[in-house]
């Protein structure tokens, strides 16, 4: 078997044992907040539809089904080498679903900085902002008033 014949078969193997972890996803009974799911990472309503590969915009998990019946499996795909499990405590200590070794993506996910490299803003003082937003929102019985700080964390969520 040459090299190439190796690389599909792992491909397929690999790419099987992802479709049916994503078939074995429960499609029912996701938690809610008015109108946005809760993040499986970071437990924020942050998610507009469950399992479908939105990116949450606080902890930066890409939804693609994984949740806790399998979050110690590293699935590959759209979350790479990370397991859902890792991504919850990396998010409990750093605000980011990123490893701090992950160089690249923790940086552009704690920090914002200018094009010769100077921080010019840390981005985790905004997701705290908007974290204390969520935690206000559970305390609110009105729609109107929790549709007014989701309008909040909108706007806070544009400088991420």
């Amino acid at each position: 078997m040459t090299t190439k014949q190796n690389n599909e078969e792992i491909n397929k193997l690999w790419f099987d044992f992802y479709v049916g972890q994503l078939a074995s996803t429960p499609k029912t009974g996701f938690k809610k907040i008015d109108n946005y799911f809760l993040c499986t990472c970071c437990h924020f309503p942050t998610l507009i539809n469950r399992g479908g590969f939105d990116i949450c915009f606080l902890c930066n998990w890409e939804d693609d089904g994984q949740d806790d019946y399998n979050a110690d499996l590293v699935l590959g795909g759209p979350n790479q080498s990370y397991s859902l499990t890792e991504s919850r405590q990396n998010f409990n200590h750093y605000l980011t679903s990123y490893r701090p070794s992950d160089t690249y993506h923790f940086e552009r996910t704690t920090t914002k900085k200018s094009k010769d490299g100077k921080i010019t803003s840390d981005l985790t003082e905004i997701k705290k902002q908007i974290i204390n937003k969520y935690i206000f929102i559970a305390t609110l019985d009105n729609i109107s008033d929790r549709k007014k700080v989701f309008s909040d964390i909108s706007k806070l969520a544009k400088k991420i």
